[in-house]
This record gives C-alpha cells, structure tokens and sequence, in this order.
C-alpha cells in the first residue's frame, strides 16, 4: 500500500541551495515522512503517501516547517488544492478522465489523490504510467467496495491542499475551473465554497471544451444563456443541456442539492464538521453541505460554467432503479438537521 521514501546519506546537498546544513533539513523531513508510513507493500497497491489519521495533516506540516525553520526563507512546497476522485467500474472513462484533469491550468498547485473502492476492472494499468510522469498524483486501492463517500474520506485523510475539489471520472472541466475557484477563494477568506453552473450530455468521454468552444457559457441572464446553449446543442446534434443552479440562500439549499457536482471548499471546514456521512449511498454531499451551512459557512455561485457531466444511465443519482433510495435518503437528512428545515 505504501511506496516508502528511500533515505540516504549522500542526499544531495543542494536540494534546498543550503549546503551542508540543506542536506541535514532534508533527512529530517524524509525521516518524518517515513516514520509516517506504514513499512509493508501490500498487494492492494501502490499510494504515494502513507495514510495519515483525520488531523495528521496538520501535524505533518508543523513538523516539516519546524525542520526547516532554521533555513531562513524557505517554505516547504504543498499543494493548494486536493483532487479528491473515487474509481470504482471506471475503465472506459479513467483515461480520458487524466488527460483532462492535467490539462488544469493550475495542476501543479494540485495533488490528484485517486481511491480505488476495490472496482473489478483494470483502471491500474492505465494509471500506472500517469503515477511516473506526474509525481503529484496520489493512488490507493481499497480491499473491500466502499461508498463513494468513505473514498472521499479515504482522500481527505490524505489531502494536503488548503482546498479540496471533487472530480468525478465520467464529468469533465474547464481547463480554467480550479485557477478560477482558488482566485476566487484567495480573494474572499470570508467565503467557504464556491460553485457554478454547468452543462450536461449523454456523451461518453467528450471534453468541457468541444461543447463550450462552439456554445456560450458566459452571459448576463441565464434565461439567455439556456436558450442559446440549446439552440447550439440542437445544431451540433449534441444531447446537452444546461444545468443552472440557483444563488445560495438556505431556502435553496432546502430544495436542490446545492452547490453542483463540481464544487471546491476550504479543507479546514472537515476539521470543524467531520467527513462525509459514509452511512449514505446517494445523499451524502448534500448532508455534508446541509450540515456545514447549518454551521454559518458561506456558499457564493461563480459566474459562468466550468463544467460538463454526463448523464450516466446507471450511475448512482442517475439511475431510475436507485430513485427510491435517494428519496429515502433525503428523507433521513431532513430528519437529521430537523432545525435547518423547519427555520
């Protein structure tokens, strides 16, 4: 499960331009990093990083900044946002899936942390060769089939960003989406999670861009912008549509299951409310972004769209079979947060 860090003690010294007292901040932090991991290389698969319990994030990062306080002006790199992506039956959509996601033009302000919940497929041989050429991107697989919300869990508990983003394997970006997001939240500390609008296909593995380089994605009204995105779609023979969401206001959040399937967030947030509810199958995001906005956290809709989904038929919130269940589910969370319903 773990690729162990090798630690040697002809570490060059001039990983950090500091010489010899480089080469003794750099054992150090190596050291940290390997007695952080577990030693034995198990047969579920390789992870670039050693599992760390909920709130080791921190923790790690303090030890790494304490090992290198004495270098005046160095500040170890981390990245500012955590990809967190769950694989489970996902071998015809994982390839096109990386060629976009690295496409980001923020990708490496990024880590990319892939949870395979135990899928029966072969999505590992196609992810292999991504795992060398980037060294940003972090893979695990699970022994035993989880919700899409304990791989998430999985993910988090190994995220290091200030930002944690959800990429689903069958959706599909605006090269641009998470430079706009982390702008956006840069800018704003006072708010906690961004989102906007998005389109939708029943394609298979088409980019953000082969819909909106021929469809407008920015205008002043959506009205407008829903007429003319179907008008396009219609002539490119495309089954698209758009998929607006309305501006955050609780009474909103009551009734669709704001923000979209896009969204990014402050990773502290996790520190203050908890993960996601694995207990659910289909519901579990929208508990999530119940609960935190329970809390006083600030949702803000960006301008704009960023994003493409597909319409899986047999995916989880898509599919006919499964409309009972997350109709019994999103029973069980307005059960649960009773007081953000009823004020």
């Amino acid at each position: 499960m773990i690729r162990s860090p090798r630690i040697s003690s002809s570490l060059p010294a001039v990983a950090f331009g500091y010489g010899g007292h480089g080469r003794m901040i750099v054992e150090r932090i190596f050291l940290f990093l390997l007695f952080c991991a577990v030693p034995a290389v198990r047969p579920e698969g390789p992870i670039r990083r050693a599992t760390l319990a909920q709130g080791d994030r921190e923790k790690r990062l303090s030890a790494i900044a304490l090992a290198t306080a004495e270098v005046e002006g160095y500040e170890p790199t981390v990245p500012r946002i955590s990809i967190i992506t769950s694989i489970y039956k996902g071998e015809k959509f994982i390839k096109h899936f990386l060629q976009e996601i690295t496409k980001q033009t923020v990708f490496k302000d990024c880590e990319l942390i892939l949870i395979n919940a135990n899928s029966p497929e072969d999505e590992e041989k196609i992810i292999k060769p991504y795992l060398k050429k980037y060294k940003n991107i972090i893979y695990k697989k699970l022994q035993n089939r989880v919700t899409i919300y304990s791989a998430w869990n999985e993910a988090i508990k190994l995220a290091s960003g200030e930002y944690i983003t959800n990429a689903n394997l069958d959706d599909r970006l605006d090269y641009k989406c998470y430079e706009t997001y982390l702008n956006y939240l840069d800018k704003n500390p006072d708010i906690d999670l961004v989102y906007a609008d998005g389109y939708e296909t029943d394609k298979i593995n088409i980019s953000f861009h082969s819909v909106s380089g021929a469809c407008p994605s920015k205008l002043a009204k959506s009205e407008d912008l829903d007429k003319r995105s179907r008008k396009c779609f219609a002539k490119q023979k495309l089954s698209n549509h758009k998929i607006y969401k309305p501006e955050f206001s609780k009474t909103n959040l009551r009734h669709n299951c704001l923000p979209s399937f896009y969204p990014m967030w402050r990773a502290n947030l996790h520190n203050k409310f908890g993960l996601f509810n694995d207990n659910f199958t289909i519901a579990g995001d929208w508990e999530f972004w119940v609960r935190i906005a329970n809390g006083g956290s600030k949702f803000k809709k960006i301008p704009g769209v960023y994003g493409l989904a597909y319409h899986n038929p047999i995916g989880l919130s898509t599919n006919l079979k499964t409309l009972q269940l997350k109709d019994k589910e999103k029973a069980i969370v307005r059960n649960m947060h009773k007081d953000f319903f009823t004020n």
